[in-house]
């Protein structure tokens, strides 16, 4: 029966239910252990128990190949039996994994009988019956060329040496030393006589003789060059999947991952071929799965064994690429229930009916049965310029991997793999794995565009309220511009220019300048290059700083603070005015008095108030180098007409008898408007003041609000007067002189209403 008109039934029938789609699904070769020339089925209908596996929908099946009929005698060779095997699966589209096992008495130990429970006693002698073997069943083999009508691809790729040896008996003479000799010699025959044939190793942690995996790595460190795949057994017995094994004998379905895991520590990274698993329904707790009666220990049979095969189909198990369900058919009939666990482990009874778990493999079968290919993934990317590196990897750990950059061939590859020149333009990476049974068939893949080179470079031409930016940028072959952000925090907040500049599409680096002004003086700034290209690549060079020159301006808005006039220094039954470090001058009335709304004059009109404050009662202001300034802001202004405040900077040379130095006056000129006045004490005379004046500078009718900041400034041969009104100090009137040398900074005031806040000074 073709397996095709097998499957039509089952549709038909409505026996194979739709499975749900299952997130992480991945395929895996799916076989059953059939058994359909097991010498006690010699009356049975061969041809019914492979119906019955190729009903199941899966594409391979586990058959045993024994010696002792196959070479009866030492060189008589009878292929008949197997050969008809061979030729009812491949009718059926099945793939078969042969065991050659169960040898001949005469190539065991004299003398003895039931020899084919017996290890073999030459391990040449096993090595030419796997060569035969090979050479016979597995690709372009013999029995294929004589059965031109079968399909070749369903020769015997894998062979599976021996079955369960670490269970060793009375009889059995396996130890794991022996295994791995006769393992190696073996493979080593079965390559010579068909190169195209793969060998799976039997694995166990444990085993009756002891610590089976490692005694094999003992006894032949080499084995890993003769091992395709490993296969294990991993029964659950009466566990569930996630159950951890307590030694390493006890069942467990985790035995699978640990025999891997195993192996790979001893650098033989090779899929795991799953050739018998399965959940027994015989009547002992221990071992077989729970329940009574028989019926319902089928039930739960199947329910245990549908976490399993799903487990199986995701990438958690990705070094999974096989796994053969135990077994197709049990004999023992339900009304004779009993403790031997090989009796129950069936999907259908001896008359072929099939039982709870035949629905939950076939699901599975249907779901997950396919060529086992790996999943390709780049799990981080990271591109500098023209150096990119790539970390990649696959659902299938036993996996390599090759590369390939912008269409060019593929190379072998780990990861991550670094280009470190990629140049410019547009780039594709493409990786793809390949495991021992096939090539992803969607490379993982990233495609991007070679970012322009962008460095900054320091400053030049660094001024109190101007610079020059420098960089150098590299279009690396695409058409590229760029520009200059900088201000005075790393959030920038200002380009230049302000549309980006193109420099090309050239190779090579081009430097890049941009003139800056309107700068704050004695100021930090931060500054980068950013370079972008016409495919949307963008580079930010990196942050570097620079500091502008001191400025008129900056070192007025530097000032150090002398007193807030806020009241809170106020003392003295008389004027308020602080005490500490502040004098009267001789001209004036008091020194003023200190209110919560600021310093003003204590007297009325016509009195004028003033003080000067000499810091530390010695320290003075010089101006030079740098100069001497005094500031203050204009809390309320004059009351009446030609009513002031003014600014000093009065020298200490003469100050009783004959002063020098500078005032700027601001007189009350009409609502909201003063006339500015920059007086330098230039004779002797009597004291107050105003009679000696002259008149450097003036301005009428400036508009002056509250809140201004006020400031007079010398700077050695040079006196000004700044007003800052929200956009920072102004020069309003200058004059060349140099009245003032070294001396105090001071204030004073007509009018009561006159009213000076947090008044600075100092040197420059």
């Amino acid at each position: 029966m073709q397996r095709r008109f097998v499957l039509a039934l089952l549709l038909i029938s409505g026996l194979l239910s739709a499975l749900p789609a299952l997130s992480q699904a991945r395929p895996l070769y799916y076989g059953i252990s059939a058994n359909s020339r097991s010498a006690n089925l010699e009356k049975e209908t061969f041809g019914d128990i492979q119906d019955e596996a190729a009903a199941t929908g899966v594409t391979r099946i586990r058959e045993d190949l024994e010696w002792e009929k196959i070479e009866p005698s030492d060189d008589e060779w009878d292929w008949a039996r197997t050969d008809q095997m061979y030729e009812e699966a491949a009718e059926r589209d099945l793939n078969i994994l042969p065991i050659p096992n169960s040898p001949p008495c005469w190539a065991v130990w004299l003398g003895t009988t039931d020899c084919d429970e017996y290890a073999p006693g030459d391990t040449d002698e096993y090595a030419e019956f796997v060569g035969r073997v090979a050479a016979r069943y597995g690709p372009g083999g013999d029995f294929w060329d004589a059965h031109p009508g079968l399909d070749k691809s369903l020769a015997s790729r894998y062979i599976e040496i021996w079955n369960e040896p670490y269970w060793k008996t009375e009889k059995d003479k396996f130890s794991p030393g022996y295994y791995a000799l006769m393992y190696k010699d073996a493979v080593i025959a079965g390559r010579a006589a068909n190169p195209a044939t793969r060998y799976l190793i039997e694995s166990a942690m444990g085993g009756s003789g002891g610590e089976w995996l490692a005694g094999i790595y003992v006894v032949e460190p080499s084995i890993g060059n003769y091992i395709d795949g490993i296969a294990v057994h991993p029964y659950p017995g009466s566990h569930g999947i996630s159950y951890a094994p307590t030694s390493i004998t006890d069942e467990s379905f985790l035995n699978a991952k640990i025999n891997y895991e195993e192996w790979k520590a001893r650098g033989v990274n090779r899929p795991v071929w799953i050739t018998e698993v399965g959940y027994s329904s015989c009547s002992d707790p221990e071992h077989c799965v729970p329940g009574s009666p028989q019926a319902a220990r089928e039930t739960q049979k199947a329910a245990m064994l549908k976490p399993l095969l799903d487990a199986l189909g995701t990438d958690e198990y990705g070094f999974v690429h096989a796994v053969y369900l135990y077994n197709l058919r049990q004999t023992t009939p339900a009304s004779e229930p009993n403790k031997t666990k090989s009796n129950w482990y069936g999907i259908t009874n001896k008359t072929f009916e099939h039982l709870p778990a035949w629905t939950t493999f076939v699901e599975a079968v249907e779901a997950y049965d396919g060529t086992p290919e790996p999943n390709s993934s780049i799990t981080s990317q990271s591109v500098s310029g023209e150096s990119a590196t790539f970390n990649f990897s696959s659902n299938d750990s036993t996996s390599v991997f090759s590369c390939q950059l912008d269409g060019g061939s593929w190379t072998a590859c780990t990861s991550p793999k670094t280009y470190a020149s990629t140049g410019g333009g547009l780039h594709t990476f493409n990786v793809r794995a390949t495991n021992a049974e096939a090539v992803d068939a969607s490379p993982a893949t990233y495609s991007w565009i070679t970012p322009p080179g962008a460095i900054t470079e320091s400053a030049t031409g660094v001024k109190g309220t101007e610079a020059v930016l420098n960089g150098s940028v590299n279009p690396r072959g695409t058409a590229t511009s760029y520009y200059f952000e900088y201000g005075t925090t790393t959030t920038y907040g200002s380009t230049m220019p302000v549309s980006p500049k193109a420099v090309g599409s050239g190779v090579s680096a081009v430097k890049v300048s941009e003139s800056i002004s309107g700068l704050t003086g004695n100021t930090t700034y931060h500054v980068r290059v950013v370079a972008e290209n016409a495919s949307g690549g963008i580079t930010k060079g990196s942050d570097l700083t620079f500091k502008t020159a001191k400025t008129m301006e900056s070192s007025l808005s530097s000032l150090p603070l002398i007193e807030v006039f806020d009241g809170s220094t106020g003392s003295g039954s008389g004027p308020f005015m602080p005490s500490s470090d502040w004098y009267k001058p001789l001209w004036a009335a008091s020194k003023g008095q200190d209110t919560v709304s600021g310093w003003g004059p204590y007297n009325a009109t016509p009195a004028v108030d003033g003080a000067y404050y000499v810091p530390g009662g010695s320290q003075s202001y010089k101006d030079s180098p740098s100069g001497a300034a005094a500031a203050g802001t204009i809390a309320a202004g004059p009351a009446l007409t030609g009513q002031y405040l003014s600014l000093w900077l009065i020298d200490a040379t003469g100050f009783a008898s004959n002063p020098k130095g500078y005032e700027l006056r601001i007189t009350q000129k009409g609502s909201g408007q003063y006339d500015l006045t920059l007086y330098k004490l230039s004779v002797t005379s009597t004291f107050p003041p105003t009679s000696i004046r002259t008149t450097l500078a003036s301005a009428s009718n400036y508009s002056l609000a509250l809140g201004a900041k006020v400031a007079l400034a010398d700077t050695g041969g040079s006196v000004s007067a700044w007003i800052d009104q929200g956009a920072g100090f102004k020069q309003v009137l200058s004059a060349a002189d140099s009245a003032y040398s070294n001396g105090w900074v001071g204030l004073s005031g007509m009018g009561t209403a006159g009213r000076l806040v947090n008044f600075k000074g100092g040197a420059l």
